[in-house]
């Protein structure tokens, strides 16, 4: 908990909290947070995409992320495709932490 990538220079600090993370398989909530303002986003929806679905949609980011959290899923699922990410991609790629804090 508490791991935190670097923000934008020179810009307010947005700051997104996992308050429902990977081992809820269907309660994700963030908490969207800057410059005094905050937003609670209840996400819980699913869409069942599989692995080599999900691997499609993300090799359609153009450069890679910096960071990939894993919000939704069983534990062992969210883990196994986070080292997915992390062997074939060499992108920054874990499940989410409850309580986790990245700015973005």
């Amino acid at each position: 908990m508490g791991k935190t990538n670097k923000g934008r220079s020179g810009a307010a600090p947005v700051r997104l909290t996992f308050l429902g993370a990977a081992q809820t398989v269907t309660g994700s909530r963030f908490l969207l947070e800057s410059d005094g303002y905050k937003a609670l986003i209840d996400c819980g929806l699913s869409a069942h995409g599989d692995r080599s679905e999900l691997l499609r949609w993300l090799e359609s980011c153009r450069g890679g992320p910096s960071l990939v959290r894993i919000v939704h899923g069983e534990a062992e699922s969210s883990r196994n495709f986070a080292q997915t990410l992390r062997r074939e991609k060499s992108w920054n790629a874990a499940p989410a932490e409850f309580g986790e804090t990245v700015e973005i």
